[in-house]
C-alpha cells in the first residue's frame, strides 16, 4: 500500500476511534435524552414490533403513519444482537435501548470517519481530518446517540449518499452502474426520511451540470430514479395493500404541512413549536373526524381520514390566510440554515445534574428557563456560527468559480432544506444541517489558505473543549 494511502486509512481511523470513544464514554457513564419525554415519537416500540411480528404497527396490525426505515434498523440491530421475545419485557426493554444507543454511537463513528474519506479527495488529509472531528466531537454531535430517533440514521445516509452520488457523477461518462447504487442507496435514505423523495430532479441538474447531455444524461438520469424508485416500491406496494391508495412511504405528509398553514412560527429554534400546533388547533379537527377527543390509538385507526381532513383545512387556510405560510416557509429557510436548537446540549447538562427524567414541556412556549442555556450549549451555538460564516464563504467561493465537488452538497441540501421549508421546520429537524455545514465550512477554510487552516483547528480546538465539558461532567 502507498504510504499516501496508509495516512489515509490510519487518519480515517483515527476519527473513528476518537469519536467512537467520546460517544461511548458519554454513553456509559452519563444519562442519555432517550425520548425526550415523548417528544421523539414511538420509534422503539414500532423497531421490537418489526422485529418480534414482522410488522410495522402493533401486534399484527398496521400503521401507515411512521415510515419504515427507523424501525427497520432497531429491528435490525434487536435481531442481530438478541433472541426477540414475543412479549416486550421490562428487562429486555432496558437491554433493546442499550442496544440501540450502542449501535448509534458505532454509526456516528462510522460516519465521521465516513465524511473524512469523501472530503479529502477535495480539501486535502488535514482539513479533511479537521472537518471530521469538528463532526463527531462536537457536544451536539455526541448526544444525538443517546436519542431514541432516526438522526444519526439519516445522517449517515445523507453522507453515505452524497459521497456515493459525488462518485458516481465522476464516472457517468464511463458507467452507469455507480449511479444505479448512489439511488438505490438514496431509496433507502427516503424511507427513512421521506425529504428525499424530490432528489431525481436535483440529480437530473447535476447531472447536466456535470457536461453529459442528450441520451447519455438521460440514461444517467432514469438509471438513479428507477433505482431509487426500486427500493421504495415494495413499500409502497404494501401501502396501497393496506389501503387502495398510492402511498409512497408513509401518511402524514399533509397533517405536517397544515401545521404550516395555521399560526406564524417564531424563529427559535429551541421551543417545540408544534405542541402549541397540536393544542389549539388539532383537537377540533380529531373530534370532527373520529367523534372523540384526541388519542394516539384514534390517530392511527383514522390516519387516511384525517390526512384527507388536514389536506382540506390546509388548503383552504391557503386561501384565506396565505401570509401565515409564507412566514413560516420563510422563517423556515433562513432558520434551518443559520440556526441550531442547542437545548438538546442544555437538557442534556441538566439532566447529568439533576437527576432528572426530561419532560417535553421543557421545549414548550414560555419554558425558556426549563431548558436554560448552559455555557457549552452556548459555546456549541458560537461553534455552529462561525461555522455558518465559514460555510458562507466556501459556498460563495464555490459558486464563483463553478466548483464542481459543490453541486452534489449543495443541491442535496436544497432538496432537504427545501422539502422540509415547504412542509414544516420545527425543533427535532436542524441535526440535518450539520453535514452540509461541515462540508461547506470545509469549502470555506480552503478558501481561505492559511488563515482557513489555523481558524480549522481554533474550532476543532473550541469543540473539544466543548465537548470535554460534557464527557468530564464538569
Amino acid at each position: 500500500m502507498p504510504a499516501g494511502a496508509r495516512l489515509e486509512l490510519r487518519l480515517g481511523l483515527l476519527v473513528f476511534l476518537f469519536t467512537m470513544a467520546a460517544a461511548g464514554y458519554l454513553l456509559l457513564v452519563r444519562r442519555p435524552l432517550l425520548t425526550l419525554g415523548g417528544l421523539t415519537d414511538e420509534w422503539l416500540p414500532l423497531g421490537y414490533n418489526l422485529a418480534a411480528y414482522g410488522t410495522l404497527g402493533w401486534g399484527s396490525e398496521p400503521i401507515l403513519l411512521r415510515p419504515p426505515g427507523y424501525p427497520a434498523f432497531i429491528a435490525g440491530v434487536l435481531r442481530l444482537a438478541t433472541r426477540v421475545p414475543a412479549r416486550l419485557t421490562p428487562s429486555y426493554h432496558v437491554i433493546a435501548i442499550a442496544l440501540v444507543l450502542l449501535a448509534q454511537a458505532v454509526l456516528l463513528a462510522v460516519t465521521a470517519a465516513l465524511l473524512f474519506a469523501w472530503l479529502r479527495r477535495r480539501v486535502g488529509n488535514a482539513l479533511a481530518f479537521a472537518a471530521a472531528l469538528l463532526y463527531g466531537l462536537n457536544p451536539y454531535s455526541l448526544v444525538l446517540p443517546g436519542l431514541l430517533h432516526y438522526d444519526v440514521l439519516h445522517l449517515f445516509l445523507l453522507v453515505a449518499g452524497c459521497a456515493a452520488l459525488d462518485l458516481a457523477l465522476a464516472r457517468a461518462d464511463d458507467t452507469l452502474s455507480p449511479l444505479a447504487a448512489a439511488g438505490a442507496l438514496w431509496g433507502i435514505a427516503a424511507l427513512v426520511r421521506p425529504v428525499t423523495l424530490p432528489l431525481p430532479l436535483f440529480v437530473l441538474v447535476m447531472i447536466l451540470a456535470r457536461g453529459l447531455r442528450g441520451r447519455r444524461a438521460a440514461t444517467a438520469a432514469l438509471a438513479f430514479s428507477l433505482a431509487m424508485a426500486a427500493v421504495i416500491a415494495p413499500w409502497t406496494a404494501r401501502n396501497y395493500g393496506l389501503t387502495g391508495r398510492l402511498i409512497p412511504i408513509n401518511v402524514q405528509g399533509w397533517a405536517v404541512l397544515w401545521g404550516s398553514t395555521v399560526m406564524p412560527f417564531r424563529l427559535d429554534p429551541n421551543q417545540y413549536q408544534w405542541a402549541a400546533v397540536a393544542a389549539a388547533h388539532m383537537r377540533p379537527i380529531h373530534r370532527r373526524v373520529t367523534g372523540k377527543e384526541y388519542d394516539y390509538p384514534g390517530y392511527l385507526e383514522h390516519n387516511v381520514a384525517l390526512e384527507a381532513a388536514y389536506k382540506e383545512d390546509a388548503l383552504r387556510n391557503l386561501g384565506r390566510q396565505p401570509q401565515v405560510y409564507l412566514w413560516n416557509v420563510a422563517r423556515g429557510f433562513l432558520s434551518l440554515s443559520l440556526q441550531i436548537n442547542t437545548s438538546l446540549v442544555s437538557v442534556f447538562q441538566r439532566i447529568q445534574r439533576t437527576g432528572e427524567m426530561v419532560s417535553q414541556t421543557w421545549f414548550w412556549e414560555h419554558a425558556e428557563a426549563e431548558r436554560r442555556e448552559t455555557r457549552t450549549s452556548r459555546a456549541t451555538g458560537v461553534l455552529a456560527a462561525l461555522l455558518t460564516v465559514l460555510a458562507g464563504i466556501g459556498i460563495a467561493r464555490g459558486v464563483a468559480r463553478r466548483d464542481p465537488f459543490l453541486l452534489v452538497p449543495g443541491l442535496v441540501y436544497l432538496c432537504v432544506a427545501g422539502a422540509h421549508t415547504l412542509v414544516l421546520v420545527d425543533f427535532m429537524y436542524y441535526y440535518v444541517r450539520l453535514p452540509f455545514l461541515i462540508v461547506f465550512a470545509a469549502l470555506g477554510a480552503e478558501a481561505l489558505g492559511t488563515w482557513g487552516r489555523k481558524l480549522a483547528a481554533a474550532l476543532v480546538a473550541l469543540a473539544l473543549a466543548a465537548s470535554a465539558v460534557l464527557l468530564l461532567g464538569v
